[in-house]
């Protein structure tokens, strides 16, 4: 069937708009002060979710700067990595993870990394410093109590922190069922879930939820 001319123009420009939404890209723009970022051979990497088994571009830094584009994604982490001779896989200096969901994000690598510009990693970074947080707020006194032998009751205390850090993933996760800080939270939640509860979240996901592999391996360990 043949499309009238009015109906094949508003085709083409739903295509038109298709294809700018789906081509939205990011641009990293880095800073790195240290000597080492100038050392022959060294390169800023940029790192896919598996860190340095998914290497996706490298760039050498020119004048204290380097820069990296790429498709804006809220589903993915991504790494800005600086390597130099002799660096350690397990080194964590100049390395700043960043959810690329902005046109825009800055990246500084030198100590103490930040990222600016990226709405999703100053939620993710929320998450992870209130995790933190509830996770000490009571860890001397835990410590304490197991110390004298008072093991239920410091028992007690640690299941209830950990109730408090399970109710702040579960808000969080509410709020980000289609983003990486949704899937980071639902990945912490997963391990005292039953098998139920948490086919019941993810199917509240979209649909990379339920494809992450953490999230599978946790279903499958459950049973579902």
């Amino acid at each position: 069937m043949r499309l009238s001319p009015i109906a094949a123009a508003l085709s083409a420009l739903a295509l038109i708009a298709s294809c700018s939404m789906n081509s939205k890209r990011f641009t990293v723009r880095g800073n790195v002060a240290d000597d080492l970022a100038a050392a022959p051979g060294s390169k800023v990497y940029l790192l896919g979710p598996g860190g340095w088994d998914e290497p996706l571009d490298s760039t050498v830094v020119k004048g204290g700067k380097f820069t990296f584009k790429g498709d804006i994604d809220p589903t993915t982490i991504l790494t800005a990595a600086l390597r130099f001779r002799g660096r350690e896989a397990l080194d964590s200096r100049f390395k700043a993870r960043f959810i690329p969901d902005t046109e825009t994000i800055v990246i500084d690598l030198d100590y103490p990394e930040t990222v600016t510009g990226s709405p999703l990693t100053d939620e993710m970074r929320r998450l992870q410093e209130g995790i933190l947080e509830l996770y000490r707020e009571r860890e001397s006194e835990i410590g304490e109590l197991a110390m004298n032998d008072r093991l239920a009751e410091a028992d007690s205390i640690y299941r209830i922190q950990m109730q408090k850090i399970d109710d702040l993933c579960k808000d969080v996760y509410s709020l980000h069922t289609g983003d990486f800080v949704g899937l980071q939270a639902l990945s912490i939640l997963a391990r005292s879930l039953s098998g139920p509860e948490l086919a019941q979240l993810v199917s509240q996901g979209a649909p990379f939820i339920a494809e992450d592999p953490v999230i599978r391996d946790s279903l499958d360990a459950k049973g579902l």
